[in-house]
C-alpha cells in the first residue's frame, strides 16, 4: 500500500485534527478490507481475524468490522484474550502445546510400529 497520499492531509494543520484522524482511520479500514478482498480472490479466504494492538483502537476496529462484514467476510475478534501483545504469550502456549502433542503422537506411533 502506498500511504504517501495521506501524508499531506495528515500534516495539514488547517484541517481539524478530528477530521484528519477520521480520514486516517477510514483509509486504514478501507485498506484492510481491500487486502482481505484480494486474499479472497487469490486464496478463497472467507474468515478474517482482527488481532494485534492496533485493534485496541475502537474506531478502527468498528470500521474494519463493518467494512469486512459488508463484503461478506466472517470476522473474528478475541473476546477472552487481549488483542495486544499480552495475547502473544497465549498464542505461544497454544502453539507449543500443539507441537508437543504432535511429537507425542509421532513417538507413540513409532513405538507401536516397533512392537508389532
Amino acid at each position: 500500500m502506498d500511504w504517501s497520499p495521506l501524508i499531506g492531509m495528515l500534516m495539514d494543520e488547517r484541517m481539524p485534527a478530528e477530521v484528519r484522524a477520521a480520514r486516517f482511520h477510514a483509509s486504514l479500514a478501507h485498506a484492510l478490507v481491500a487486502q482481505a478482498h484480494l486474499l479472497r480472490q487469490i486464496h478463497g479466504v472467507r474468515h478474517v481475524a482482527l488481532t494485534g494492538g492496533v485493534f485496541q483502537n475502537a474506531v478502527l476496529t468498528q470500521q474494519a468490522l463493518e467494512g469486512l462484514a459488508a463484503q461478506g467476510f466472517e470476522v473474528h475478534i478475541p473476546l477472552q484474550v487481549p488483542v495486544n501483545d499480552a495475547g502473544i504469550s497465549y498464542g505461544q502456549i497454544i502453539e507449543a502445546s500443539a507441537h508437543s502433542s504432535q511429537i507425542a503422537r509421532t513417538i507413540s506411533s513409532r513405538d507401536h510400529s516397533r512392537s508389532q
